[in-house]
């Protein structure tokens, strides 16, 4: 892999993202932050609410992401639910359990691949038949979780929380401005519809063609898949599904940066 690169693209903003990438921006590499989603509360978390203002009791709660985790919080707060009618709580990744953490909510569980796959691997050997388990997720979130769970005679409340909603354009006419002048060398896409909106974003008609002899570092397995089914090639994915594993990825592909 060339290790000359130039000009990377990370599908997130520069107050997520910039503290990584501090030490990929000290090597003179130029990062270019370039949200592609804004995040907003769903309509359909009064349902989550309502739920929470009975009382209602589950064996497990699973947070797929951070978002799932910061607006369960927030309808938590404006119902004054007792978080102790949840047996078991489990956090998709180390920065959403942190973030839990540091919100006074405590978490029991991570698995050890932060993935649908993982929180399966997790509960594998769990007897889960009855037992009732929430899941607060994206209105556009994947449903193997789930599908999962029921196999295993669970009873699932999936509720949608959030929405992932593509920003105005006049938020990021200076950035497509950027991006068209710029020769990239790497893109990093941190979900499937990071993915879609940035091709809707930038008006891209030949994916395949667009994205040609760049690296493409998806964040986890279910993003790559997104990618490869639009017939653009994905160079590798990280060990770990987080931002921080995709920027070890970038030091293993002989980028030669240091921590």
């Amino acid at each position: 892999m060339d290790s000359n690169i130039k000009n990377i693209l990370i599908t997130r903003s520069k107050e997520q993202s910039q503290e990584e990438f501090a030490v990929i921006e000290s090597l003179g590499i130029n990062v270019i932050y370039f949200p592609t989603i804004r995040i907003e509360e769903s309509e359909r978390s009064i349902d989550l609410k309502m739920l929470l203002s009975n009382n209602a009791r589950f064996d497990y709660v699973i947070f797929p992401s951070y978002n799932s985790a910061k607006y369960f919080l927030i309808a938590l707060n404006e119902t004054f639910y007792d978080i102790n009618l949840i047996k078991h709580k489990i956090a998709v990744g180390s920065k959403t359990k942190t973030y839990c953490e540091k919100h006074k909510l405590q978490i029991d569980l991570i698995p050890e691949k932060f993935s649908a796959e993982g929180v399966a691997n997790l509960l594998s050997k769990s007897e889960l038949g009855g037992k009732k388990v929430l899941i607060p997720k994206s209105e556009i979130g994947r449903n193997q979780l789930e599908k999962f769970l029921l196999s295993k005679g669970a009873e699932v409340f999936s509720i949608p929380v959030y929405k992932n909603e593509v920003p105005n354009q006049s938020e990021l006419d200076e950035l497509i401005l950027e991006v068209s002048k710029t020769e990239i060398d790497t893109f990093l896409f941190t979900s499937p519809s990071s993915y879609e909106n940035f091709v809707a974003i930038m008006n891209i008609e030949d994916e395949k063609e667009y994205f040609e002899n760049k690296l493409i570092i998806p964040i986890g397995s279910t993003t790559k898949e997104a990618i490869e089914m639009n017939g653009v090639k994905v160079n590798s994915i990280p060990a770990e599904f987080t931002i921080n594993g995709m920027i070890e990825e970038l030091k293993r592909l002989s980028l030669k940066v240091s921590k």
